[in-house]
């Protein structure tokens, strides 16, 4: 009977392990559809990139987050798209949908680690908190950040110290 118990918990384990990424990748679905990335300051965000016909950056020193986000409908733009319902969904694309998919990268650098229900737990504190308001370099950020982190210590739990041996070391020998 503890046999099956085990079991049991293991399938929900690695149920619970498929559900995340697929739940992840439903909020990009709904957040591009509902064009949420027009909330807050995003009506003012694509209607400067699109009067300007460029990125919109307030802060120079800060450049790679309204490259990465705003390219999806500058893009568009330049290939001709004049939807404005088509192009409100490219905007909220580049803000919601390009951070989900790092944080899913994330998650995925840890897919089989004991860290991965820690890399969860951050992502539900980070994203379902600050989610709602699309428009920032935060959610970029801290989905970069999570990613960087699930690689390093993947690695660092998986290689140890430079040796490229298992993290497992033998107890400190004892002076006397």
């Amino acid at each position: 009977m503890t046999a099956d118990r085990a079991s049991l918990a293991e399938k929900f384990e690695h149920g619970g392990r498929w559900a995340v990424p697929v739940l992840i990748g439903l909020m990009a679905v709904h957040g591009v559809w509902a064009g949420r990335g027009l909330f807050a300051d995003g009506s003012f965000y694509l209607l400067n990139i699109l009067s300007t016909d460029t990125f919109l950056d307030f802060d120079p020193a800060r450049w790679f987050a309204p490259l990465v986000t705003q390219a999806p409908v500058l893009l568009a733009s330049h290939l001709g798209v004049t939807d404005i319902a088509a192009l409100i969904r490219f905007q909220s694309f580049g803000l919601i949908a390009i951070p989900l998919a790092i944080w899913v990268g994330a998650l995925a650098a840890q897919w089989r680690k004991p860290l991965y229900w820690v890399f969860v737990a951050m992502f539900a504190v980070v994203q379902l908190n600050s989610g709602f308001m699309a428009v920032g370099e935060y959610l970029l950020a801290y989905a970069l950040v999570a990613l960087s982190a699930a690689v390093l210590l993947r690695e660092i739990l998986t290689a140890g110290p430079a040796t490229g041996r298992s993290s497992r070391r033998r107890p400190a020998a004892r002076c006397r």
